[in-house]
């Protein structure tokens, strides 16, 4: 006997949820499409309310209208945290979540590991291993280096708890500011022009929002010491593809 809504798991890999929900919610009719070309009709086979989603195949060829344009689906449930590629929907007919934050432990902890690599010089060692030379030269510490966090969000938070306890001053910068935990100094994104030239390591996360694309640009590259290095976690967009390979082959920055 099968209970509640039909819900389709719309993934590359649904096999390993198909197999939880069928432990945890055995009546629950669960349909599985690892493919964007096949959701449209699993929906008006099944007339699935709800569709969990996750975007495995590029924005281009996401079906939003399969989703957005359904007479039948209620809740699109989005397995990351952007939504960008499924607005603008309309709140009555189709509620809209995502699982904001769910990573951000090990987001905090990827972009940490990118800093320690950039001032520990881990992929010149890398290189001097493989090619089995001896290497001199000094290391660099992050402790009493200062990082910009855009967003201040569960992932910059994480990070920020990360950071302080390594000894890094932090500078954050939000939408509305407001005092915030392990964060020294927090502006809104007005102050930015002013921070860039302050920051050793600048990480992005922030959403894909009209206000936030293409934030860092050419100016900010420009502003930015030559020493920076910046470590972007945010949806592609908000970065300038184009400006940031300028400053890394002009050698404005210095990853």
């Amino acid at each position: 006997m099968t209970v509640g809504p039909a819900v389709i798991l719309h993934t590359n890999a649904p096999a390993v949820a198909m197999k939880l929900l069928r432990e945890t919610h055995p009546g629950l009719s669960v349909y599985p499409c690892d493919s964007y070309a096949g959701l449209a009709a699993l929906i008006e086979q099944t007339k699935a309310e709800i569709v969990y989603s996750v975007r495995f195949d590029g924005t281009a060829r996401f079906p939003r209208s399969a989703l957005l344009e359904s007479p039948t689906v209620k809740w699109v449930s989005v397995g990351g945290s952007g939504t960008d590629h499924l607005g603008p929907w309309d709140p009555e007919k189709v509620t809209v979540t995502n699982a904001a934050g769910v990573a951000a432990d090990m987001m905090a902890e990827y972009a940490l590991g990118a800093m320690l690599s950039f001032s520990l010089g881990l992929r010149n060692f890398a290189r001097h291993q493989r090619a089995r030379t001896w290497i001199t030269g000094a290391v660099e510490p992050i402790q009493g280096k200062t990082l910009l966090l855009l967003g201040l969000g569960r992932t910059g938070q994480a990070l920020a708890r990360r950071a302080k306890a390594l000894g890094l001053t932090t500078l954050g910068v939000r939408a509305h500011p407001r005092a915030t935990a392990d964060v020294d100094e927090v502006h809104g994104i007005e102050s930015l022009p002013g921070l860039w030239g302050r920051a050793d390591f600048i990480t992005c996360c922030v959403p894909l929002l009209e206000a936030t694309r293409g934030l860092i640009g050419a100016a900010a590259f420009a502003a930015m010491k030559p020493s920076a290095v910046l470590i972007d976690v945010s949806r592609g967009g908000v970065v300038d593809e184009a400006a940031l390979v300028a400053a890394l082959d002009g050698g404005r920055i210095k990853g």
